[in-house]
């Protein structure tokens, strides 16, 4: 398989990840991390409020969790803000590609605790 068919293909699983939680109101998420840190480098999300989605960048990190594989981070900073979800899912991609990342994708109703 190509390269091209592979984004294409990856930017449209990201692209329902993200679409389903707008639509059915639960948290949907797409985490990206270092395979060989197992630290959280970029997320994304739909916000409800601005009804938009959002990618933040990961600044600073929590302490290793015993139940978790990756180190999630504390602090993180918005670097891009859409109401069309391709321009989103298109930079996770990139981002993905650039930086030899891995994918995690978390999903919760919003009446569930999000820790």
């Amino acid at each position: 398989m190509n390269n091209r068919f592979m984004d294409g293909f990856a930017a449209e699983l990201l692209y329902q990840w993200l679409l389903n939680a707008s639509d059915d109101l639960s948290y949907a998420e797409v985490l990206l991390y270092d395979p060989s840190s197992m630290t959280e480098k970029y997320s994304a999300s739909y916000f409800f409020e601005d009804d938009a989605y959002l990618l933040y960048r990961a600044c600073n990190w929590e302490e290793p969790d015993d139940d978790s594989e990756i180190i999630f981070s504390s602090t993180i900073e918005k670097i891009e803000h859409s109401e069309n979800l391709s321009d989103i899912c298109n930079a996770l991609i990139t981002l993905a590609k650039k930086e030899r990342l891995l994918p995690q994708l978390t999903r919760c109703q919003i009446s569930e605790s999000i820790d």
